[in-house]
């Protein structure tokens, strides 16, 4: 075997245990290394020097990791998808058991699931009631009552204080 087919053996060897290795790991370094040492091999294959093949090597391997790592991190990274509890803030509902702070009482329907609630102001809130989720409090719901208003949407309500006309 001559001199390039060893350097090319060499690298190719190089490259396969980088990749082993990163096989083992999470930190997606040794892969861009490996890109490197193939690229050496390459070039050890095209006859260039000792060298011009660890240039290519290091000037390769710096530059994939440099720009592949953040690009495949970003693309790994798990989605920051909204969990059913996190979408229950902003959503109404109905008081199914009278909310009470102070007895540490309370239940609504909200989405078609029920939930322990708590009033947001310590305010009691009578069954029937309509309510509002304001945020979540270990697997508790801490809700506000609705405003007229907000009870029917897109419909006007009227004052309580009417005049005839």
């Amino acid at each position: 075997m001559d001199f390039a087919m060893g350097g090319v053996v060499f690298w190719v060897v190089l490259a396969a245990a980088l990749i082993i290795i990163e096989l083992f790991t999470t930190q997606f370094v040794c892969l861009w290394f490996a890109v490197g040492a193939l690229f050496a091999a390459f070039t050890s294959f095209a006859g260039a020097p000792l060298l011009i093949q660890l240039v290519i090597f290091l000037v390769v391997s710096v530059a994939t990791v440099w720009v592949g790592r953040p690009l495949l991190m970003e693309k790994m990274a798990p989605s920051q998808m909204k969990t059913n509890t996190e979408l229950m803030i902003g959503q109404t509902g109905v008081v199914l058991e009278e909310i009470n702070n102070a007895k540490e009482a309370g239940r609504v329907e909200v989405s078609g699931l029920y939930w322990t609630a708590r009033s947001e102001d310590g305010s009691v809130l009578a069954v029937g009631a309509r309510i509002l989720t304001t945020r979540l409090d270990g697997v508790k719901l801490i809700v506000k009552p609705l405003a007229e208003q907000e009870n029917t949407p897109g419909q006007l309500t009227a004052p309580d204080n009417e005049s005839e006309v």
